[in-house]
């Protein structure tokens, strides 16, 4: 089962710390997904919205992880990448 940790800004990018079985992953947030769940905020508030809608956020992933929908960046790290159409 996934689990979101912490959210932080990656490149300037809201991103999730996320644990699934032992694995640490990213679980990063597309264009599409941040106007999506951020009702147009910015910012503080982006995160808080963010924070406010983590349920789906996870959902999303977990169903992604669970297609094994991930890719694994240049410096090693695997990520999950959602989009608004992944959203339910």
């Amino acid at each position: 089962m996934l689990t979101l940790g912490r959210l932080f800004d990656d490149e300037g990018k809201p991103c999730f710390e996320a644990h699934s079985d032992e694995q640490e992953l990213f679980i990063e947030l597309d264009s599409s997904a941040l106007l999506k769940l951020g009702d147009g905020a910015l910012d503080e508030k982006l995160h808080a919205a963010l924070d406010a809608k983590r349920s789906q956020i996870r959902a999303a992933a977990q169903n992604l992880l669970n297609k094994q929908f991930v890719q694994r960046a240049d410096d090693g790290s695997v990520r999950v990448i959602i989009s608004a159409i992944d959203i339910v």
